[in-house]
């Protein structure tokens, strides 16, 4: 399959990407019903047409963000999911020099400018629910890096005629909810407009 290079507007950050840390057959099983422990069966079912599994390789920005409170300065690095904007702390994690090895490779949507506006306006948030600390002032940001996050997609029939996904972040198994559904969504989606060829009227 023939990967989409990320078109950027304004900054053109680094690209790195997490290690998959979960196996496919480990992926399965955590997505089936069945649970963790199911690996034979799932073994079977990942040649079947449902359910079905692949990875996928997300992007998202990393941030570096530099603020003042009344504990001093800081920085915390936040990460931007490139197609819908979610804004988290980054995981702590051995990150890679592209390319990754296997899976679909999707561009981000959101320039590296426009991700950095957002962490800037999330990291107030951030920094005061998960650090527990009082209300930062933030002094500006640094160069984003575009990361790459493996998710395993699990496709299956939620009902007859219906196809739903679930979502499995690779590297580190959380499970991954709707906004991220809904960004990996719209990726595919994007990605199926850029294959499906154009026909020209009669």
């Amino acid at each position: 399959m023939d990967r989409p290079q990320a078109e950027l507007v304004g900054t053109t950050p680094a690209v790195v990407h997490f290690p998959v840390t979960i196996p496919r057959a480990a992926a399965f099983a955590r997505l089936n019903r069945r649970g963790w422990f199911s690996f034979r069966s799932a073994k079977v079912e990942l040649s079947a047409a449902l359910p079905r599994i692949e990875l996928v390789w997300m992007p998202y920005y990393r941030v570096p963000v530099r603020y003042t409170s009344k504990h001093g300065p800081g920085t915390v690095e936040i990460a931007v999911e490139a197609h819908g904007g979610e804004a988290r702390l980054i995981a702590d994690a051995q990150l890679l020099p592209d390319p990754p090895a296997e899976g679909a490779v999707f561009p981000p949507r959101l320039s590296g400018d426009e991700a950095t506006v957002i962490a800037r306006r999330e990291a107030i948030r951030i920094v005061m629910i998960q650090r527990g600390r009082s209300k930062p002032v933030i002094e500006g940001a640094d160069a984003p890096t575009l990361l790459r996050c493996p998710f395993w997609v699990y496709y299956y029939e939620r009902r007859r005629g219906m196809i739903d996904i679930k979502t499995l972040n690779a590297a580190t198994g959380e499970k991954g909810g709707v906004r991220t559904k809904r960004a990996v969504l719209d990726a595919l989606l994007e990605q199926a407009r850029r294959t499906i060829p154009e026909i020209s009227p009669a």
